[in-house]
């Protein structure tokens, strides 16, 4: 049996999450639309945390040792900590 990669399980994931983004109504998926977000990262957040998506992503959270999920998009090591954090996320 061959392990999926994290990049695997994270294509799954935004995969399925597609399809619920896609199901939103346009004002719950358009609250990002002035905020820099990666469109995977927008698409899951949106799915996950509907009208609170902004406010998540601008707290800061233990999980990520206090530090905002906004602020970890500036680097390619924060983003693959912000995909991990939400792969743990249960839906």
């Amino acid at each position: 049996m061959v392990k999926k990669s994290k990049e695997e399980y994270w294509m799954s994931y935004l995969s399925y999450y597609t399809k619920v983004y896609h199901s939103l109504a346009d004002v719950g998926r358009n609250d990002l639309l002035d905020e820099d977000v990666p469109e995977d990262i927008k698409i899951v957040v949106v799915s996950l945390f509907r009208d609170h998506a902004k406010e998540w992503l601008n707290s800061n959270l233990p999980a990520l040792g206090d530090r905002k999920p906004i602020d970890l998009l500036k680097t390619e090591e924060g983003l693959e900590s912000l995909k991990g954090l939400l792969l743990r996320i249960p839906d």
